[in-house]
């Protein structure tokens, strides 16, 4: 019997690798990242530009906030490390919504994350902070996101100053506004 259970969890395991190989492979083709067109002279810390759709299906790209520190945060309602840290978010747009420009830029695959389904999710939360929706992965092929949530901050010349995978308490995401700041 004992022998039988670990043949039945080593199949498991067996399986559950290949899905995930199989899986990683989709969505490594998927966000593929583009290719860097720019000159040789550009700085490996210039934030790449991207464009995105906002509420009204307009198109809108990083370099329309040119000139202002930003934060880029890419997530899904899927996500439950992104759900967790949209409260702190929601402070932080309201605390520096006058200094730094906010894009909450979603991946809408268009199946499991749909416009809709992200507009009824930020109604229901109460979320006032601008939402963008990656809908043709040029902000995620950009920035060769694999993992969400990831946070970009971005000062006002255009130069990438921190990157954070993964979620964020509220302290932890306000030490990254004040840097970004100067204050």
């Amino acid at each position: 019997m004992k022998k039988q259970m670990i043949f039945i969890l080593g199949g498991i395991l067996i399986l559950a690798m290949v899905g995930a190989g199989a899986a990683y492979r989709v969505l490594q083709e998927q966000y593929k990242p583009e290719t860097d067109t720019g000159s040789q002279n550009e700085s490996v810390n210039t934030a790449p530009d991207f464009t995105v759709q906002d509420d009204a299906g307009q198109a809108v790209r990083l370099s329309d906030f040119s000139g202002k520190p930003m934060v880029v945060n890419f997530w899904a309602t899927w996500c439950g490390p992104c759900k967790s840290e949209l409260p702190a978010f929601e402070a932080a747009y309201h605390a520096y919504k006058d200094e730094v420009g906010f894009m909450m830029v979603n991946l809408t695959d268009g199946q499991r994350e749909t416009v809709e389904s992200v507009k009824a999710f930020i109604d229901q939360n109460g979320y006032s902070f601008p939402v963008y929706y990656d809908t043709e992965y040029s902000a995620s092929q950009a920035y060769g996101v694999y993992s969400v949530p990831l946070t970009v901050f971005i000062d006002a010349d255009g130069t990438i100053q921190n990157a954070q995978i993964g979620a964020m308490s509220a302290d932890v995401l306000e030490g990254y506004l004040q840097e970004l700041t100067g204050g």
